[in-house]
């Protein structure tokens, strides 16, 4: 099957694995109806602007991988690992993301509204502008990411959460989870000195 480019090219999951197999990585737009890629190694696969709405990634290998603008709504990528990956304005609402590993992942702009990051690795990831409402971030860990520009409620009210390493927090950060009864005791376990998370 030969890569089109268009919006909306339908494939199986199937047709995917062994069109990768093949050597192709492109899968810029195409939709996957009910996808399984559990237990897979998908590295450095090309899933932007693709429709994987309740993919199954639980156990994959994506290491690289692009998911930039992707719907990826209800998707299960339990224990998987998303290290150094494009997950950008990306949509992960309700999403999976048990015992994820994030090493060095970029988050931009993701929707992961109601998302479950329990026991996830966050290490050096990019959030900023990332939207977290009602996510779970409960025993996940959390070292030298990036929070600018985002609302960190979910992670201020996160139960169990490890922090590493220090973390960076901007002024934006803190006007929008400005109010959250935790916000000052999780600058503090992020690094922030106790002046400047006192201003």
């Amino acid at each position: 099957m030969a890569f089109t480019g268009q919006r909306g090219v339908q494939m199986t999951s199937r047709e995917v694995v062994e069109e990768y197999g093949r050597g192709r990585r492109d899968f810029t737009y195409v939709e996957v109806v009910k996808a399984d890629f559990s237990g897979m190694n998908l590295e450095g696969i090309r899933f932007f602007g693709a429709r994987l709405s309740g993919a199954d990634f639980a156990g994959a290998s994506l290491l690289h991988a692009q998911f930039k603008d992707a719907d990826l709504t209800e998707a299960d990528f339990t224990g998987s690992t998303l290290a150094v990956s494009d997950l950008i304005e990306a949509r992960f609402r309700g999403t999976l993301f048990n015992r994820v590993d994030f090493t060095g992942a970029a988050l931009d702009g993701a929707d992961c509204t109601g998302a479950d990051f329990r026991g996830a690795f966050l290490n050096s990831v990019k959030v900023e502008g990332a939207h977290f409402s009602g996510a779970s971030f409960d025993g996940a860990r959390l070292s030298r990411a990036n929070l600018s520009n985002t609302d960190l409620g979910a992670l201020c009210g996160a139960r169990n959460l490890r922090h590493d390493n220090p973390c960076s927090i901007d002024a934006h950060a803190v006007m929008k989870s400005y109010g959250h009864p935790e916000l000052y005791k999780f600058m503090l376990r992020c690094g922030v000195p106790a002046f400047f998370a006192d201003a």
